[in-house]
């Protein structure tokens, strides 16, 4: 065989090589939207790599299993959001981030997972532009399809008695909002102040913030008052509420006034069912009546009008010299106390026993000293 045969057969082959080579390297990519698992598949209709998009650009995602998707999950923005688990749901770009979307690139990646615990993945890099036209949504988005939940909470104040300035905090938890409004309110009115707002660690997929505002609470008379919060969306679909009553006191500085009606002062009692009654009056109102014996609480007063008794068992203690005290409270927490001592004598019920020794019963006694024994 000539050498210019065996070069030719030679060139030959190295091209055969090379076009394999490159028909493997040059096999079309069906691309991240294709199934990455036998029996699954997903993928972006309205949304594919290199697009330029403005921020209320609209999309769908698709999700198919031949078993049933369970789950469906986006991880964009540096955000991981729950899609509601069906076969397409159709989202607005700017809904997916809790701030504005600024230009640039962006990668979005879509999970889902079956019954069968399969996962699947599709991803598309794309950008967005502020000046690329708005694609119309008409009735195609569905404003369901991102599960968003709001909490509230009020941290302050608890309940109780308030006065002064009093700060009115709630604690709100959001997943998956892009706005938020977080309003406070007195009664049902409006506390018409801008809270000021603190950034908190998250709790697994829900961003959490504080929210402060002041309350002047002289501003109102004296008396309960509720204290609410409504956190909510942006578009008042999703809310959450909490409240708490408190009782605004500030103009009440006078103690009650307290005096006992029974028993009376260095008296003697005894049983099981002792009454301990006092009158009780204040400028506001009596908040209540406790009695003490010896210091030690034994109960709190039952209101009839302005009196309250209570019923004290005296055997609970040993006889002899006690001091029982009242006191009385009002809502301000003003107190007044009035004590009195008295004497626990518990009859004794058992008669004593008695012999005769002398003199002898029918006998005969004389004279000016009988013994009687």
């Amino acid at each position: 065989m000539s050498v210019q045969i065996r070069n030719a057969i030679g060139f030959i082959m190295v091209l055969v090589l090379v076009l394999v080579a490159c028909a493997d390297q040059g096999a079309p990519d069906d691309g991240d939207a294709d199934t990455t698992q036998q029996g699954m598949a997903v993928g972006f209709t309205g949304l594919s790599d290199g697009q330029a998009v403005s921020p209320d650009h609209v999309f769908t995602v698709r999700a198919s299993s031949d078993a049933r998707v369970t789950e469906i999950t986006i991880e964009f923005g540096g955000q991981t959001i729950e899609l509601e688990p069906r076969g397409s749901n159709t989202l607005r770009l700017s809904d997916l981030v809790a701030d504005d979307l600024e230009d640039g690139a962006y990668t979005l990646v879509v999970s889902v997972t079956d019954s069968e615990d399969r996962t699947a993945e599709a991803s598309v890099a794309f950008s967005v532009d502020a000046s690329a036209p708005v694609t119309d949504p008409g009735d195609d988005v569905d404003d369901d399809a991102v599960v968003r939940e709001v909490r509230a909470f009020l941290t302050s104040p608890t309940g109780g008695v308030v006065s002064g300035d009093v700060d009115v905090i709630a604690v709100v938890e959001t997943r998956n909002v892009n706005s938020r409004r977080v309003s406070f309110f007195l009664d049902g009115t409006l506390i018409d102040e801008e809270p000021t707002i603190e950034s908190m660690p998250s709790t697994g997929e829900f961003v959490r913030q504080r929210y402060t505002v002041s309350w002047d609470t002289t501003e109102f008379a004296d008396g309960d008052v509720e204290v609410s919060v409504v956190a909510e969306t942006g578009d008042g679909v999703v809310s959450a509420t909490a409240s708490v009553e408190v009782t605004v006191a500030n103009e009440d500085v006078v103690d009650p006034d307290l005096s006992w009606m029974a028993p009376a002062s260095d008296s003697t009692v005894s049983g099981a069912a002792v009454t301990l009654q006092v009158e009780a009056t204040d400028d506001v109102g009596v908040d209540s009546v406790r009695f003490y014996v010896s210091g030690s609480l034994v109960g709190d007063g039952v209101a009839a009008g302005d009196e309250f008794s209570f019923d004290w068992d005296s055997t609970s203690v040993p006889d002899g010299s006690v001091s029982i005290e009242a006191r009385a409270s009002d809502a301000a927490g003003n107190v007044t106390s009035e004590s009195l001592s008295v004497t626990v004598a518990n009859a004794d019920t058992v008669a004593p026993s008695v012999s005769w020794m002398a003199p002898a019963s029918d006998s005969t006694v004389s004279g000016a000293a009988v013994t009687l024994q």
